[in-house]
């Protein structure tokens, strides 16, 4: 955890930036989950063993799946609004054991090998931070904003997380306030204890077809980058309204412009492109107009 005000400002300096960007979270380059089994749980912690009274006091961590493979996790404060979320110099991390293996991540926080902290600040609270284990720390070098859920609760995906099979997560949650002369904690649940135990079901991969299945509909074509194409018919010395009503029924779209020419007045002197040409842009016709223009 960062438990120093200087370690919150540099994670805050990250969470901003990552915020700004898109495309950027751990887990997009392969897409390990298709689908998962919905499930949801509730774990209770004590309600009143914040450290003097001064941490935001976890009563209960909930976690649901849905499924889609996106994962909620919402601890409960007691004594904090999940409306006006936390105050400056606050803080709730998340720590997740995505592997089931203790001896690949955090020795102090169960084998934990994603992070999730949320920051408080005057007015809105930075969106959630999820760092990786790197053997030694918690890194947000690479930092990823993640949705907010509550006061100090996120939603991220479990291609995000690194779950690359389905497994049960371990969870624990910590509170915080820096104060002027300590930092004082909640933890849920106690030191010592295991950590919450959340099992995770999904497929890696899309159900294959069955046997003589239908095929789905093939993707419509966009008709932006495919338009219909006609040939331009001869109107040359038409009227502007016979033109365009001519280039109507071979199926081609048109504008008219006026030019100057020596023809009669509102007669087309030509087109572009000319007739007997194939295209699937607006045909241009140009029509004459009084006297001649330079």
């Amino acid at each position: 955890m960062l438990s120093t005000r200087a370690s919150r400002l540099r994670l805050a300096a990250l969470v901003v930036a990552a915020a700004a960007m898109t495309g950027s979270s751990p887990g997009t380059a392969r897409a390990a989950c298709a689908s998962s089994t919905p499930a949801a749980q509730s774990f209770t912690d004590d309600p009143f063993d914040g450290e003097l009274g001064l941490a935001p006091e976890i009563t209960s961590v909930d976690v649901s799946l849905g499924a889609a493979c996106d994962l909620v996790v919402l601890p409960r404060l007691g004594d904090r609004s999940e409306t006006a979320g936390l105050i400056i110099d606050e803080a709730v991390s998340t720590y997740i054991d995505v592997d089931g293996n203790p001896a690949t991540g955090s020795p102090l926080w169960g084998g934990a090998d994603r992070v999730v902290q949320v920051i408080g600040r005057n007015g809105a609270d930075l969106p959630p931070a999820l760092g990786t284990w790197t053997g030694t720390e918690f890194s947000f070098a690479a930092a990823v904003a993640l949705p907010v859920v509550g006061a100090g609760g996120f939603a991220a995906t479990l291609d995000q997380l690194g779950a690359a099979a389905p497994t049960t997560l371990g969870l624990r949650v910590t509170s915080s306030w820096i104060g002027l002369r300590d930092t004082y904690d909640d933890f849920a649940p106690a030191p010592g204890s295991a950590s919450f135990a959340f099992a995770v079901s999904f497929t890696t991969a899309a159900a294959a077809q069955p046997a003589g299945a239908i095929a789905p509909p093939a993707p419509a074509v966009n008709t932006a980058q495919s338009r219909a194409r006609c040939t331009v018919p001869k109107v040359r010395r038409l009227s502007a309204a016979a033109a365009r009503r001519k280039l109507d029924r071979a199926g081609c779209r048109s504008r008219v412009v006026r030019v100057g020419s020596r023809l009669r007045s509102g007669l087309v002197v030509s087109t572009r492109p000319a007739a007997g040409a194939v295209t699937g842009r607006v045909v241009v016709v140009r029509v004459a107009a009084r006297g001649r223009q330079t």
